[in-house]
């Protein structure tokens, strides 16, 4: 496979890309909703620290009135995670617009959208935030119409007053939510639920992709965690929500792509397993790469990838495209079948930010995951080795004098 020839085709792809990417992390809805998991943190935290207590509970403590407080505190933000969704990200949505029209309306449509409503039965909690997402999109199209509808009276009377605004938003929100609910009403027990359970990211394929186009985005610059974040975290956290719901009635949690999974496993080091680049750039004959690598270390235990994919720098590197690109996925989703067959315990709990080893440990409670996380990085080393090498060869070691040297200054 031709080098030059694939980052020819990369840079093609990069100069399309780009400004779409702009067009969409500039969009009101997307910057909310990257927004509202960063505020939603709190209660999957909350939520994790008492599905661990129930655990703890439950093989040492042996207290029944401390597994029903537990069990009934989780349920009971499990059942309302949908408006903690919907409220904040109406907030961050509507702050500098007409609050009342967007609030209400959405508030209403999530009701008639409810999975109890529609008598939706899947397998994860995804109804919950899609159908809130679907709620809000709705409002805002309603209110518009409203909106259209009163600029458009306007215009042809000469007569307008201030309580017939008041009385054409009763009737033309009431028509619309009872055409609505007549709607929703026609779809009960037409297999929706099963539509929505298919709608889940939990498999190797999916892993798989959403691994491979987070590397190529930032192969090309752009921070590909936080342009996939707001969709992969709507599926991402529903699975987690579902994992509690199964800790809090005593059930098997059976989702393994979590956020954990995302930030913890897939992104271990950081994003493209960038820890096994530090270890090779700190073990390197090139004085400038070990500096780099030693800058790098403490980034590496918060998984954070920036040094090295823009101080290696990987972004448009030919010689690291095929393992950071391809390589990564790969890895993904042999991590994906571990935790499917059972050889480490699911990614269950959320613990923010906590740095390695301990963010993969507690999120699944069991010591075998040190064992994962360690040969992961091991085998992203042994991929990255031959690719590093072949690039440290031909990399141009950079002085203190070369700093100085376009300057043309004389003393």
């Amino acid at each position: 496979m031709n080098l030059d020839h694939i980052n020819h085709v990369v840079g093609k792809i990069q100069t399309k890309v780009i400004p779409i990417l702009g067009k969409i992390e500039g969009n009101q809805v997307f910057k909310s909703m990257k927004k509202t998991f960063l505020y939603l943190n709190y209660i999957l935290l909350i939520s994790s620290i008492l599905a661990i207590l129930k655990l703890i509970n439950e093989h040492f403590i042996h207290q029944q009135q401390i597994a029903d407080l537990s069990s009934k505190l989780l349920l009971l933000l499990i059942d309302n995670f949908g408006w903690f969704f919907l409220g904040i990200l109406c907030f961050l949505m509507f702050q500098e617009k007409d609050k009342f029209h967007y609030y209400f309306c959405s508030a209403i449509l999530y009701l008639l959208f409810s999975s109890e409503n529609l008598n939706l039965q899947s397998a994860s909690k995804l109804e919950t935030l899609f159908l809130a997402l679907l709620a809000l999109l709705s409002s805002v199209i309603i209110v518009m119409g409203y909106q259209l509808l009163l600029r458009t009276i306007k215009k042809i009377t000469t007569t307008y007053m201030e309580f017939l605004d008041n009385i054409l938003l009763m009737i033309y929100f009431s028509l619309v939510f009872i055409i609505l609910y007549q709607l929703l009403d026609q779809l009960k027990g037409n297999n929706l639920g099963d539509i929505l359970s298919w709608l889940n990211i939990d498999n190797p394929l999916m892993v798989f992709v959403i691994v491979f186009f987070e590397m190529l985005l930032w192969y090309m610059g752009v921070n590909g965690y936080g342009i996939l974040s707001p969709i992969v975290l709507l599926f991402a956290v529903s699975n987690l929500n579902a994992n509690f719901q199964s800790i809090a009635v005593g059930a098997t949690p059976q989702f393994i792509f979590t956020p954990n999974f995302w930030d913890y496993f897939l992104s271990v080091t950081g994003s493209g397993i960038t820890g096994s680049i530090v270890i090779l750039s700190l073990l390197s004959k090139k004085v400038t790469l070990q500096e780099i690598g030693k800058v790098a270390v403490g980034g590496t235990l918060f998984s954070v990838s920036e040094p090295i994919v823009f101080g290696i720098p990987i972004v448009m590197n030919s010689y690291f495209f095929i393992p950071f690109v391809i390589g990564t996925p790969i890895l993904g989703v042999i991590q994906w079948f571990v935790f499917k067959l059972g050889w480490v315990s699911l990614p269950t709990y959320f613990v923010a930010d906590l740095p390695l080893p301990f963010s993969s440990l507690f999120a699944t409670m069991d010591w075998r995951s040190l064992i994962l996380i360690v040969a992961t990085i091991g085998i992203a080393t042994l991929i990255y080795w031959p690719f590093y090498k072949a690039f440290e060869k031909n990399y141009v070691e950079k002085t203190n004098s070369d700093k100085y040297h376009d300057l043309d200054l004389d003393f």
